[in-house]
């Protein structure tokens, strides 16, 4: 009977940190551990890492003449702008 109590107190205290740890990264906005992808077309999206603007995907990017581009929020975060390969049509 001790020795099951114990390897249930043990299994709740790793629950319980791993848990936290989840919750505490997930909420953590500075944290995130996925890229965030900025929608520019039907198949096509935008990524920023390390002040470069990477452009993936396939098809074209949607035309923003009557409204204003996504990346318009981005500005002042990218320096230079990469186009992979699949993507056919750039709209500025």
């Amino acid at each position: 009977m001790f020795k099951a109590k114990r390897r249930c107190v043990k299994t709740a205290m790793i629950l319980s940190v791993v848990l936290f740890w989840i919750l505490w990264v997930g909420s953590s906005e500075g944290y995130a551990t996925e890229q965030e992808k900025i929608a520019l077309g039907d198949n096509v999206y935008g990524e920023i890492e390390n002040q470069t603007l990477l452009i993936k995907g396939t098809g074209s990017m949607w035309n923003y003449v009557s409204e204003e581009s996504p990346l318009a929020a981005f500005q002042n975060e990218f320096t230079e702008v990469f186009v992979k390969e699949g993507v056919t049509t750039i709209i500025a």
